[in-house]
């Protein structure tokens, strides 16, 4: 086989991502761990009117090879009413890009207009996308759990 024409040559800049890997001062501590990967550090909580703004903030306690999803359900009851499925940084940054003990931290709203009066509650953790499979979850003074999910605390609304 003949190959014609000249090589082709060109640069290529690699850039470093920019990490973080100082906690940030949080309102709520939570010290959670999600499979051994991912310990969920704490949250702040915001509510303005009828929006609700949660940010997580969470550590890479090594390195994670998936590309796991987080989830945060706010309950109303035995219900899920509302709920965010996502990867982290709104699908921009998978958990498998993350560095050992780097921090990374996550904004999520909830629109609660169209709830009714009342409390609720707000639930996180992580799980496998393709296998749907959760994360088991354990907190800090907790080793003997079956949890696959940490709950964050009431929200309420009027």
């Amino acid at each position: 086989r003949e190959i014609s024409g000249e090589p082709y040559k060109t640069t290529v800049e690699v850039i470093a991502r920019d990490r973080t890997f100082d906690t940030p001062a949080l309102t709520h501590l939570v010290k959670a761990k999600f499979g051994g990967e991912i310990e969920l550090l704490g949250y702040d909580l915001d509510k303005k009117a009828l929006n609700l703004e949660l940010t997580l903030v969470w550590r890479a306690l090594g390195n994670i090879t998936r590309d796991y999803k987080y989830f945060v359900h706010l309950w109303k009851g035995e219900q899920v009413v509302a709920q965010v499925d996502s990867m982290p940084r709104e699908w921009l940054y998978p958990t498998s890009w993350w560095a050992p003990q780097e921090v990374v931290s996550e904004t999520v709203s909830f629109d609660m207009n169209h709830l009714e009066s009342g409390n609720y509650i707000l639930t996180t953790g992580f799980y496998d996308p393709e296998s749907g499979e959760k994360l088991p979850a354990v907190l800090q003074h907790d080793e003997g759990s079956n949890a696959v999910w940490v709950t964050l605390g009431e929200v309420s609304h009027e």
